[in-house]
């Protein structure tokens, strides 16, 4: 899991990003699933959806995200 701030989060929402890329941003971001379960859910690999959310900061100019400790 990643955290992201609300600007980091709007900034994401409002780049110019591709059908797939929204997809993913609208599981993993917003409803907060796991990547492997987005993964799964839209049928693929561990490493593309990572791909996508990479592709989706750098678009938007963030940089990559703090992790979430447990």
């Amino acid at each position: 899991k990643y955290r992201y701030t609300v600007q980091q989060l709007k900034k994401m929402e409002q780049a110019a990003i591709t059908d797939r890329e929204r997809r993913v941003f609208n599981l993993v971001c917003r409803r907060g699933w796991a990547i492997e379960d987005a993964a799964a859910e839209l049928y693929l690999s561990r490493s593309a959806v990572a791909a996508c959310l990479r592709s989706i900061r750098d678009k938007a100019g963030i940089s990559p995200p703090n992790k979430k400790h447990p």
